[in-house]
């Protein structure tokens, strides 16, 4: 997952808990928790650490600028962003939705996933799964 930015986008330390939205999958073998794009493994309670990374590159076809995040927790703005993503994706088994939390303190931007609103941040917490496709 790759955070599109504003070309003047700034890293932001949040003043309070931020709630986020992320899509896991549940592993078939053993019902364990990993993230949709990466397959790392994942727990339910537990605060994760990621570097974050800001690049820019140049559009060599229209002369602009562009700036991601590849390195950060990435996760999506609001439950109904997540949701939309999801139903895009709806084949896919084992899918879930997990409530997260970028604690306060931590360093985050804020953009876009292809056209959904998103965060990139340096702490996420995994707090609960708020849908989960196998128990439907």
């Amino acid at each position: 997952m790759c955070l599109n930015l504003n070309i003047n986008a700034k890293k932001h330390k949040a003043k309070s808990d931020l709630v986020c939205y992320k899509i896991a999958r549940k592993d078939s073998i053993n019902s364990r928790l990993v993230t949709y794009f990466q397959m790392a493994k994942i727990s339910i309670g537990k605060t994760y650490t990621s570097e974050l990374f800001r690049y820019s590159v140049a559009d060599r076809f229209n002369n602009k600028r562009s700036a991601y995040v590849d390195f950060g927790l990435h996760s999506f703005k609001t439950y109904e962003q997540a949701l939309m993503f999801y139903t895009d994706r709806d084949y896919v088994v084992g899918i879930c939705l997990i409530k997260c939390v970028i604690p306060k303190g931590a360093w985050y931007y804020e953009g876009l996933f292809s056209t959904y609103d998103s965060y990139a941040s340096s702490n996420l917490r995994y707090d609960e799964i708020v849908f989960d496709r196998n128990k439907i």
